[in-house]
């Protein structure tokens, strides 16, 4: 459950920070449908294992703790795609 709801996060946070070249949320701002989408698509999984169908999902309840380490993995996350598109801009002049 936690891996699920792990990459989901991750996943739909990189879409942000390799859409441009700019420094995501700050210098690019996304537009609302996609802001939207990333927040709705993320609340969705983290809610599947609270809701009906989490026994069918073979999903469990995460405790309080587990959010915590997951905001935080996330931002490490941001974090290291911010360098490596940084140093890959810098190394060869353009972004994707």
């Amino acid at each position: 459950t936690g891996w699920f709801i792990e990459s989901m996060w991750s996943q739909t946070m990189v879409i942000h920070m390799l859409r441009s070249p700019k420094l995501p949320f700050v210098q690019s701002r996304p537009a609302l449908s996609v802001i939207a989408t990333t927040l709705a698509a993320a609340l969705f999984v983290t809610s599947l294992p609270y809701g009906l169908f989490a026994s069918v999902l073979k999903v469990a309840p995460l405790n309080a703790m587990y959010f915590l380490f997951l905001i935080l993995i996330i931002i490490l996350y941001m974090v290291s795609v911010t360098l490596v598109k940084h140093f890959y801009i810098k190394r060869y002049k353009e972004w994707l």
